[in-house]
């Protein structure tokens, strides 16, 4: 996973999957995480259907 620092925001991008991007208002690592791994939920969630 790359973090990218930008103003307040964090862009978390995931190495993996380069077009995959979460951006947290928070400067908090631990909070990116948990915002990627919801996200990730959310998008395994949906290819299910």
């Amino acid at each position: 996973m790359v973090v990218f620092w930008k103003g307040s925001y964090i862009i978390c991008q995931r190495v993996q999957t380069p077009k995959f991007v979460v951006i947290c208002k928070t400067r908090d690592s631990y909070m990116c995480l948990v915002c990627l791994r919801a996200a990730n939920w959310i998008l395994h969630s949906s290819a299910h259907w």
